[in-house]
């Protein structure tokens, strides 16, 4: 065996080394401590955002629970007509006494009925908002969990084939040492190992990023190992389930439908206050004894008053007027979400079945055929048919093929997270 067939076998294991030992890291199901599905049910507790729509939900329900069609009575208690000359007895001053009263407002039926529908509504619109809050966190920590993942699979590609690259240099100086290979070539490949490692330092800075953008949505440090992470990633499937969805159902449509039926009743509202409240009152009079002898007689004070609405019409125009344009704007809001989210959906759906022809095209047709390709070079080279050059061109083509599959799963796995937004995880 000549000199020159033997290096080439040696760069054509250390070739072979390399991509055997990617294949075999693809199938090592490596677990991690924290998945997916632990992260996000941690998120729900630890998420600030979500934590305050929560907060804002409960202050809702409590102004709904407090609506009565009373307010609090008003209790009273009075000295009346004491002389001043002789404070605190009462004598026999006419009138004079101690009075206990009570008085109660109460408003027309109808008014207190739209008062509490309309604090009603907002309560569910709130709670609805928490859900579409709780969706949103869940869509966006789904996408920077495969983006970060995306990008630790993608440096250890390339931190693999860096290393490679370097040892083939160092066999590629011994050929060039021996008038083997020409130095243009050997530039080629040391020109290739610095696009690498830029490459690497890139790759690094967004992982770095992606991972802190992920633990801001988490609301903690999820402490994760990115070897582990990468290994755990790279063995994520899609769910192929069929979808559905239900726009009515959606929880951002009900934040809107139930704002517009919250506008109804402050429209509502704002005509029954037109009318009047009335209010009740009752006092009981205890009168002092009488210096002549007897007792001055005790007595009882009922009263209803109620405010003649001479001027509540004008008064009330304006504000009758401003809430009937707020329930049309809500109206109309709401007709543009749900037309929002119907164009949102087709272009998710349609993206997301695009995605996965060209997940299943790499992954049965493009990888492959690059390997095969890649193959087919080294043992063309090992026979001395083909420079090193064309061993590498194939090398780098593999590579690519396989960083723009990664680079396709995360974009089908994001399209996933956006899917399960508009239709929910179930």
């Amino acid at each position: 065996m000549s000199k020159k067939n033997f290096i080439g076998k040696i760069i054509s294991i250390l070739f072979l080394v390399l991509f055997c030992s990617i294949a075999a890291s693809a199938q090592k199901k490596n677990d991690i401590t924290v998945k997916l599905e632990v992260l996000l049910e941690k998120a729900k507790l630890k998420s600030h955002k979500l934590l305050a729509s929560y907060s804002n939900m409960q202050a809702s329900k409590f102004a709904w629970k407090k609506q009565s069609m009373f307010e609090n009575p008003k209790f009273g208690f009075a000295y009346n007509n004491s002389p001043l000359k002789t404070f605190p007895a009462l004598d026999e001053t006419a009138m004079s006494g101690m009075v206990l009263s009570v008085s109660q407002k109460i408003y027309f039926p109808w008014e207190s009925s739209s008062r509490k529908r309309e604090s009603y509504w907002r309560y569910m619109s709130a709670r609805q908002k928490t859900a579409e809050v709780e969706r949103t966190l869940e869509m966006q920590v789904r996408i920077s969990y495969h983006r970060y993942g995306f990008f630790v699979l993608q440096k250890k590609l390339l931190m693999k084939s860096e290393t490679a690259l370097k040892n083939i240099a160092a066999s590629a100086r011994g050929l060039v040492a021996a008038n083997k290979m020409s130095s243009a070539q050997l530039l080629k490949l040391e020109a290739d190992i610095n696009k690498v490692a830029t490459l690497v330092l890139n790759v690094d800075s967004n992982m770095v990023q992606a991972k802190n953008k992920l633990e801001s949505l988490l609301g903690f440090d999820s402490k994760i190992i990115d070897e582990d992470f990468g290994n755990y990633w790279q063995t994520l499937k899609i769910k192929k389930n069929g979808f559905r969805f239900k726009i009515k159902q959606h929880p951002l449509v009900k934040v809107f439908d139930n704002r517009a039926k919250a506008a109804t009743a402050a429209y509502g509202l704002s005509k029954a206050k037109t009318l009047p409240a009335v209010t009740f009152s009752g006092a009981y009079t205890i009168r002092q004894p009488l210096a002549s002898g007897g007792t001055g007689d005790d007595f009882i004070s009922l009263k209803a008053a109620m405010p003649i609405p001479l001027f509540y019409g004008l008064k009330n125009t304006h504000q009758i007027s401003q809430k009937k344009l707020q329930l049309v704007t809500t109206i109309e809001m709401t007709k543009q979400v749900e037309l929002n989210l119907s164009t949102m959906w087709k272009s998710v759906k349609k993206q997301y079945q695009n995605l996965l022809k060209s997940a299943s095209h790499y992954r049965t047709k493009v990888n492959p055929m690059a390997f095969a390709s890649y193959k087919a070079q080294l043992g063309a080279f090992a026979s001395g048919t083909v420079k090193l050059l064309d061993v590498l061109d194939a090398y780098r083509f593999y590579l690519k093929s396989n960083i723009d599959y990664q680079k396709v799963r995360m974009q089908l796995f994001k399209a996933h997270a956006q899917i399960i937004y508009f239709v929910g995880d179930k």
